[in-house]
């Protein structure tokens, strides 16, 4: 993820990365959104049953200290979106 703490200057050095981030719809009127922070390397598995409407993720990674940010219940997906990009930073184009 781009830091401008690396020089000093938006959008920092390192423009490209992965951002592991989902939401889901929790109940009629619930968004939740996850935040996955870990910089070492990642694989992740999505998993759809459409017959039972079940959906399974994992996860798997070389190793490291992450963070997990867990955006709670919103009525409105726009408002996880805005928490998100709290976190994050809001996005940049690319050159």
């Amino acid at each position: 993820m781009g830091n401008p703490e690396e020089n000093g200057k938006l959008p920092g050095k390192q423009v490209y990365g992965v951002h592991p981030f989902y939401m889901f719809k929790h109940a009629a009127n619930s968004w939740v959104g996850v935040f996955h922070n870990l910089a070492q390397a990642q694989d992740w598995w999505i998993n759809n049953d459409y017959a039972s409407g079940n959906v399974s993720l994992s996860t798997i990674s070389t190793g490291g200290l992450g963070d997990i940010y867990v955006m709670l219940s919103s009525p409105k997906p726009e408002s996880i979106i805005a928490k998100y990009h709290s976190l994050i930073g809001t996005p940049v184009m690319t050159p």
